[in-house]
């Protein structure tokens, strides 16, 4: 129980110190409302499916302020208060990050935190900032949103459900010969997939594809953490293309699809 008092009063001096959030609010007086588009709003949708969730305190300034920068978007937000008894769901889920993504290392350096789904912290910002982050860039954040899209079922409120495994369950409908163009398509166009081993979306990912995810240029980012790190990889697993086009995670069609591979290889 000390410890968690100690860490509470030490989080909130860090808040209070922390960098003001990208929003442009200040601290002087009530932050302006931000002008919101229908982008932002696929963008807050992508970030709440992702997994993504924002650590805060009631009485943190900065907290406030990076929920006016969402405005009336916070709804899809996956949101943690960390008042009270709560401290001790928020100080495990950051040592699980910093176990698993830093090493041990201790990474938290005040409230708001953002922590996505496989543990990589995230700087406050403005929803597209953190989006983008997040690994939603607006190419992700409209394809989960396309009505013909399989991840579009899944609502924004089931934050724990990260979109990795909203497309997992999906039964496949391809023959074993398509799936194996596709396949050979993606890996053709020069794309490639970045994860962890150990992490669960990303097995989840790699059962998507079956027998055939032997064939994808696959990176683990455990062995490889210098690669990851220039491709700027901050969300696992990620798919790439050669010109740096985030793709998002899905089955072998979804993916072929957004490679650009044509009708006749599907």
């Amino acid at each position: 129980m000390k410890k968690i008092l100690l860490a509470t009063m030490l989080l909130l001096g860090l808040c209070a110190a922390s960098l003001s959030v990208q929003s442009k609010a200040s601290t002087k007086g009530a932050a302006p409302m931000p002008e919101l588009t229908a982008e932002d709003e696929l963008y807050a949708k992508c970030l709440g499916k992702s997994g993504t969730t924002m650590y805060g305190l009631a009485s943190c300034p900065h907290c406030k302020h990076q929920k006016e920068a969402f405005g009336p978007l916070f709804q899809y937000v996956n949101y943690q208060n960390c008042d009270g008894a709560n401290m001790s769901k928020c100080m495990a889920a950051y040592a699980k990050s910093n176990k698993e993504v830093y090493g041990g290392k201790n990474k938290v350096k005040g409230f708001p935190t953002w922590l996505t789904s496989s543990g990589e912290e995230i700087r406050a910002g403005s929803v597209r900032d953190v989006a983008e982050a997040a690994g939603c860039s607006l190419e992700v954040a409209r394809q989960m949103a396309s009505p013909s899209s399989s991840m579009n079922t899944m609502s924004a409120q089931q934050g724990s459900t990260s979109f990795e495994q909203s497309t997992m369950s999906m039964p496949s409908k391809q023959s074993a010969d398509s799936k194996e163009a596709m396949v050979s398509c993606i890996v053709e166009k020069g794309v490639t997939m970045y994860g962890l081993q150990s992490d669960a979306n990303t097995q989840k990912q790699m059962q998507a594809f079956g027998q055939y995810f032997q064939k994808v240029n696959f990176v683990d980012c455990n062995t490889n953490s210098q690669e990851c790190s220039s491709k700027g990889i901050q969300m696992i697993p990620t798919w790439l293309t050669p010109s740096g086009a985030k793709l998002a995670p899905g089955d072998i069609e979804q993916i072929a699809v957004q490679a650009g591979c044509n009708a006749e290889s599907r």
